[in-house]
């Protein structure tokens, strides 16, 4: 009886920590899928003119060009 219970007090955290593993990986990939998913999206050129992105090489186009 008393190593029935030494064995399940030994498998029941290794199956635990398996599990964790396995469920954040499974979220892990899916948050990645559903960020590639909208990344992909196409964005209306006001939303890409009004990037911090395109402000700054706008200027500098704006102050090489002078």
């Amino acid at each position: 009886m008393k190593t029935i219970n030494k064995r399940i007090f030994t498998i029941i955290p290794i199956i635990a920590f398996t599990l964790t593993i396995i469920i954040s990986n499974g979220i892990f990939h899916t948050i990645e899928h559903r960020h590639a998913a909208t990344a992909d999206r196409s964005q209306t050129a006001e939303e890409q003119m009004n990037g911090s992105y395109s402000t700054m090489i706008n200027t500098f186009n704006a102050s090489t060009t002078r």
